[in-house]
């Protein structure tokens, strides 16, 4: 399969200035979550860290998840606008037992609870979207909740009824506790098994240990589309991706255009995927190209993982005209595919109803509430694998300290 080049210059003053954006804009995503009452997660993956007490959130998730296994965390900058104290709930996947699992936790230092006064929308929308992640992938849906000043109640939704298990820790001590939640480890654990034919989407991993790109990652600092006037190449995202850098790209019979619309197919962290990745303002021709890769990959049952950055008519063009309903098209033929998809915004995209399995957003992307939050540029190959196992129905972690 061929490998992508670079044509990136660190140097160059539009990539310094890009890097120096995004850093700071990752410092205030960071500050705005750690600033939150009850949360202490950074803006990135992470690795579980020492909690302070049973009663935050994020310690009775660690108590929960395998050690040293990635930690993603859902829109953890939700609803933490001024005056507004978060949702009081922590929405995560992270790994138990070797399964992927959803998991959601409420927070009382929020002043929020899900079966308490302190309700609000946001509650309402991340614990939706946790119970909707879980079912449309077939995960276990893990709930740790402190409902009663203090007496956190563990509750499992079941994929099959016959482990169903809700367990109230009235009362407990924190050895009855941790006792607790080593069962809901041993019940988690019958779910450990491999999805048969019949529940997986798209193929195995291809290798249990997947080449890294032979581009830096810490490039893409600097690299996010938010300007329309500075060309922007997309492959240069995917290159630093990709797995071993490697891409097949599709070119649609008799293009006779110069595409701004790139697909082709890849793997991340060993999953085989399709890519669709447009430049700023694709022009209406790769409409045609963009269902043409669609169809072809849905005969092969791979996910779609689709990066978005087009949004509004380039300079020149006739806001009026034909050009203006590209990006809703493009919309469109993804969200008719028959096979899920994984969207990451990375520039001036807008949010849309594709139905994404998983959405997520770089800093340089406007704020949308339909997705699952901001994520680091360095993380987006870590989050996407993440996800990649999540609708893969796979196990798709051995306990290491982290992925390449």
């Amino acid at each position: 399969m061929p490998t992508l080049t670079t044509a990136v210059d660190p140097r160059a003053p539009h990539y310094v200035n890009g890097r120096s954006i995004m850093l700071e804009r990752l410092r205030r995503l960071a500050s705005a979550i750690d600033s939150a009452p009850g949360h202490a997660a950074g803006a990135r993956v992470s690795t579980p860290r020492a909690g302070d007490g049973f009663r935050r959130a994020h310690h009775r998730i660690e108590l929960l998840i395998d050690r040293d296994t990635p930690l993603l965390e859902l829109s953890p900058a939700a609803g933490r606008d001024p005056g507004h104290a978060g949702p009081g709930l922590v929405t995560a996947l992270g790994v138990v037992e070797g399964a992927l699992c959803v998991l959601v936790a409420d927070d009382p230092s929020a002043g929020t609870s899900p079966a308490g006064a302190g309700l609000s929308q946001y509650t309402l929308v991340k614990a939706s979207r946790a119970a909707e992640i879980g079912r449309a992938n077939r995960l276990p849906l893990i709930y740790l909740m402190d409902r009663l000043a203090g007496r956190p109640t563990i509750d499992i939704d079941p994929l099959f009824p016959q482990l169903a298990t809700r367990r109230d820790l009235r009362g407990l001590s924190p050895d009855q506790v941790l006792s607790t939640i080593g069962l809901i480890r041993r019940v988690i654990a019958q779910l450990t098994h491999p999805a048969t034919p019949a529940d997986r989407v798209g193929p195995a991993p291809t290798a249990r240990i997947a080449d890294p790109p032979l581009h830096s990652e810490t490039d893409l600092l600097g690299l996010a589309p938010d300007d329309p006037t500075v060309p922007f190449d997309p492959r240069e995202i995917l290159a630093r991706i990709l797995d071993g850098s490697r891409f097949d790209e599709f070119d649609e019979p008799g293009q006779r255009h110069a595409s701004a619309l790139c697909a082709g197919w890849g793997a991340i962290h060993g999953y085989p995927v399709a890519v669709l990745a447009d430049s700023h303002n694709p022009p209406p021709e790769d409409i045609t190209k963009a269902i043409q890769f669609v169809q072809l990959s849905e005969t092969s049952a791979v996910p779609l993982v689709v990066l978005r950055c087009a949004s509004t008519p380039a300079a020149g063009r006739d806001p009026g005209g034909p050009d203006q309903d590209v990006p809703e098209l493009m919309f469109k033929t993804v969200a008719n595919a028959r096979i899920p998809h994984l969207a990451v915004h990375l520039g001036t995209a807008p949010g849309g109803g594709d139905s994404p399995r998983f959405r997520f957003r770089w800093p340089s992307a406007p704020a949308c509430g339909a997705d699952d939050g901001y994520i680091d540029p360095r993380d987006t190959r870590t989050v996407l694998g993440l996800c990649l196992a999540a609708i893969a129905g796979m196990a798709p972690i051995r306990r290491t300290a982290g992925l390449s």
